[in-house]
């Protein structure tokens, strides 16, 4: 018997890489980051991961073990870049959410999204971990009271708020940390 084909996440830990290029694509106007700027991009967030690692342990484990939070913002910071040069507008961003977290209850970190996703009427984005039975780093475009709508690189196409919490994660709970989401606007043009 045939098995199901493959997606992004099936076999490698690049979600973190393919949420930054999504986050992008959704601050972008048609026309504006075609296919090869897309690959352009993937390529240079490639190299900012590995060149994060220790010179004397290069390797491509990263390539199936997943992206921490600080190579995401070592890679936010190279689209930064990126978009500056070559799409021509800056990227407002900023890792983590208002305060300190502590004490927060899930509802809290819900609010904030939402603010975020609704404040900007020049794109907004967010990338964001989701930690349940397959740690995830993926991009939320919009928010309902309910849900949260993705563009995902592993085919998912929505997040239900219900179940997730800040706090010790329990069995078929969803884990969110107040400062590992990274907020993404779509600047002045340069």
């Amino acid at each position: 018997m045939k098995s199901n084909p493959k997606r992004q996440g099936g076999l490698d830990g690049l979600c973190g890489v393919y949420a930054v290029v999504n986050a992008i694509g959704e601050l972008t106007f048609n026309g504006e980051f075609g296919r090869e700027r897309q690959q352009e991009l993937f390529n240079l967030l490639v190299r900012t991961v590995y060149r994060r690692l220790p010179q004397d342990r290069k390797s491509i484990r990263f390539v199936w073990d997943g992206t921490s939070p600080a190579d995401v913002n070592a890679m936010v910071e190279t689209a930064g870049r990126f978009a500056r040069r070559k799409l021509g507008f800056d990227l407002e961003w900023c890792r983590g959410l208002s305060g300190s977290g502590m004490g927060k209850k899930i509802q809290s970190f819900w609010k904030e999204l939402d603010s975020h996703l609704t404040s900007d009427q020049k794109g907004a984005a967010i990338v964001v971990y989701d930690d349940d039975d397959i740690s995830h780093w993926t991009c939320v475009v919009d928010s309902t009271g309910k849900q949260l709508r993705l563009r995902d690189s592993a085919g998912f196409k929505t997040l239900k708020k219900q179940g997730g919490t800040l706090g010790s994660r329990r069995s078929g709970q969803r884990q969110y940390w107040w400062n590992d989401v990274f907020l993404l606007s779509r600047g002045k043009p340069v």
